[in-house]
Parts: C-alpha cells; sequence; structure tokens
C-alpha cells in the first residue's frame, strides 16, 4: 500500500533534520523531488479531513496561558511541546479516556527515556512510546 504525501514529506524532513543535527550534508534534490512526486500520485486519497498544523505562535500563546508551577498546567505544556517537537499525534500519547489509560499503552512517568548530546553538542531526548499506530509492543 503506497504511503500518504504527508507521511512521505514528514519521514523526509525528519530525515533531513538527522543530517542537520548531525552535521551531515543532505543530498535531497532533483531525485528526491521526483520521487515525492511520484509517491503523491500513487497514493489514495486520504479518509481523513486535514488538519491545520500547530505553529509557533500556537505554543507560545498556550505557554503564555499556563502556570508551569501548577503540576497540570506543566502536564499540559510537557504534552504539547513533546507532541508538537517530535511530530506526533496526541493520540500515541494520551488516552482517549483517563479510565482507559493502560501503562502497556500509554506513556507514564516512569516509561524508559534516554537522552545524549551530538557531536556538534545538540541535546535531545528519546521518549519509548509502548504503543504506536505502527508498533504495538
Amino acid at each position: 500500500m503506497p504511503a500518504s504525501k504527508p507521511l512521505l514529506a514528514l519521514f523526509i524532513s525528519k530525515m533531513a533534520l538527522w543530517h542537520d543535527v548531525q552535521g551531515v550534508y543532505w543530498y535531497g534534490g532533483r531525485i528526491l523531488s521526483y520521487t515525492k512526486q511520484g509517491a503523491a500520485a500513487m497514493a489514495p486519497p486520504s479518509t481523513k479531513a486535514p488538519c491545520m498544523p500547530m505553529t509557533e505562535k500556537h505554543i507560545a500563546s498556550l505557554q503564555s496561558h499556563l502556570d508551569l508551577n501548577d503540576p497540570f498546567d506543566a502536564a499540559v505544556w510537557a504534552v504539547a511541546t513533546i507532541t508538537w517537537h517530535g511530530y506526533t499525534c496526541l493520540g500515541e500519547l494520551l488516552p482517549s479516556q483517563s479510565k482507559l489509560f493502560n501503562t502497556s499503552h500509554n506513556v507514564y512517568h516512569a516509561c524508559p527515556c534516554k537522552s545524549r548530546i551530538t557531536s556538534n553538542g545538540h541535546e535531545w531526548i528519546n521518549l519509548f512510546i509502548p504503543y504506536t499506530k505502527t508498533k504495538k509492543f
């Protein structure tokens, strides 16, 4: 089954970001452009209505209305920034209802995570997400 255009664009942008963070030259050019056009032509129409992306203005507005000393507001801020920076869907980080919370499916306080510093000084954190659309651990 062909991948959707937004999924391919996301994958390519993550690859470009990885190259940028690692300080490695990104060879995305004419061939990549042709590949994207071909994949877009083969992709089936989406069954979901498109959502507008969250912008830096949205994040700034949210932060200005939160009290980060309040545990609930701090949790909202953490989920919002992880979702935004990680290009994830809220459904991958949060249960649809609080009574459905399950540590085998949802991220929780003691979930494994690791942080590192790249050779060019960029810090990163890797959170283990136990259950996603494509991987069900």
